[in-house]
């Protein structure tokens, strides 16, 4: 193996070397300086690792991603510790952070930051990237756990923010979320949902993907632990990978338009989620009764009038948002929350020894007089 100081052909066997693979330099304790070559534009996993006597490595400009390289090199004057306090830095790129690093920390100066580059860095609750911070790696700050806001610097060419998330340039690659964000927006132009780009968004419990988004990228919501149901609104996007959620709430929702024949229902599930179809105008779906009208809009609430004989709800208006009721002449109707989680359910009447199943947060009116019943999630049959 490599002893003392080294540097990387610009090419070899006529090729020219662009990337620098994993393990390369695995375990080569002797090594002490490594010039990587402009060209090279991707530098592996573990790369460096163990290399405890290693000083310094120059990155040239040229290189747009690297992954974990630098793990057990141990020699403290690899690291430049005192540009950013908290974060160390490699020729300019975040490797680590640590618990010294708190509240707003500015990266300025930093060129790039490497996979999993602010691992440590629990108690950065607001991240300021500058124009010169060209490239962030995948599950940068999944260990940022009280991380609410990423500020771009206007400048920057390749990356801004918008309510506090990254995104490209362009606005078509949502790039991250703020790992302690407790809701979200996409904007309409976002196409790619990035790798890793809501990886351990623990406190995140529903989100809305817009038409526009064509593609998931691998492990976008690895452990989202709180995520109960991702809302689509347009076709199928493609899927990159195995764990796109892998990690999240257990009986995680997908939500997807009725009737909308690019996804492929397997089983009842989509990517592992349970499906739960809705309606496109957002006007609550009524199964089990061909016959029952619905009126209104999501603003001023729904009306919904049963078609006779299948349960004598006389009328059931549905107030603050959309609610979901299947109606069936024997096990009675099942109200499911859809957005926002506390509607206001309110009937007249009620078919006697139906039984029903009103979800967590619901609350039903006029069932019994002069009192309301609060969802839980258990059968319920109401005395009439």
């Amino acid at each position: 193996s490599p002893v003392g100081a080294m540097s990387i052909p610009s090419t070899l066997g006529g090729k020219p070397v662009t990337r620098v693979g994993d393990y390369a330099f695995s375990g080569c304790n002797g090594l002490t300086r490594v010039a990587i070559p402009g060209g090279v534009t991707y530098i592996g996993a573990d790369v460096f690792d163990g290399c405890s006597s290693l000083r310094e490595v120059s990155i040239p400009d040229s290189v747009e991603y690297i992954d974990v390289a630098f793990w057990d090199c141990d020699a403290a004057s690899l690291y430049d510790t005192t540009t950013i306090p908290g974060v160390k830095l490699v020729d300019g790129w975040v490797v680590e952070a640590d618990s010294t690093a708190r509240g707003v920390v500015n990266l300025a100066g930093a060129r790039g930051i490497c996979e999993e580059g602010l691992n440590g860095g629990v108690h950065i609750s607001k991240l300021i990237l500058p124009a010169t911070l060209l490239h962030v790696g995948g599950a940068a700050f999944w260990e940022c756990e009280k991380l609410i806001e990423l500020q771009v610097a206007d400048d920057n060419p390749n990356y801004k923010s918008v309510d506090g998330a990254l995104y490209s340039k362009d606005g078509k690659t949502f790039v991250a979320c703020p790992t302690a964000a407790t809701s979200l927006q996409i904007a309409d132009s976002v196409e790619i949902l990035g790798e890793t780009s809501f990886d351990s968004c623990y406190r995140l419990s529903t989100i809305m993907l817009p038409a526009s988004v064509t593609m998931i990228g691998d492990m976008a919501f690895l452990d989202c632990t709180s995520l109960k149901s991702v809302t689509f609104t347009g076709d199928a996007p493609t899927v990159d990978g195995w764990g796109a959620f892998y990690g999240v709430a257990d009986g995680c929702v997908a939500r997807i338009p009725r009737g909308n024949a690019t996804y492929a229902v397997v089983d009842g599930q989509w990517e592992g989620l349970m499906v739960e179809w809705y309606d496109v105008s957002g006007v609550p779906a009524i199964e089990g009764d061909a016959g029952a009208t619905v009126e209104g809009d999501a603003a001023s609430g729904y009306t919904v009038k049963p078609s006779e004989g299948v349960i004598d709800l006389t009328v059931a208006t549905v107030k603050e948002a959309v609610a979901q009721e299947t109606l069936d002449t024997e096990k009675g109707a099942e109200i499911d929350l859809i957005d926002p989680t506390s509607p206001t359910l309110t009937t007249a009447a009620t078919k006697p020894g139906l039984t029903y199943t009103l979800r967590e947060g619901t609350t039903v009116e006029g069932m019994i007089d002069g009192d309301s019943k609060v969802g839980d999630g258990q059968p319920w049959t109401p005395t009439i």
